[in-house]
């Protein structure tokens, strides 16, 4: 739900550390499990087409915001993209 609130604006990157996931998500040991945690849901995500998750060499990954129905199709905002 919270990477919704992020997605602004196509192409809807919601690339965030895990560790500050897990601290904005108020998860228990924010600094260590939590940032594992935050990664196992991330995959979650991505195997169920939620997210995609793009490792480019020598760089962070970037993280994709997808339809909420799990097709892997671009997001868009329900409301029309109006903020």
């Amino acid at each position: 739900m919270s990477m919704h609130l992020v997605a602004l604006s196509p192409p809807h990157d919601v690339t965030r550390s895990p560790m500050s996931w897990a601290q904005m998500l108020d998860v228990p040991e924010a600094e260590t499990n939590g940032d594992r945690r935050v990664r196992d849901a991330m995959q979650w995500l991505e195997a169920h087409d939620l997210i995609r998750i793009e490792q480019a060499r020598g760089k962070e990954p970037t993280c994709t915001l997808l339809s909420a129905l799990g097709d892997g199709k671009d997001y868009f905002r329900p409301n029309g993209g109006c903020v």
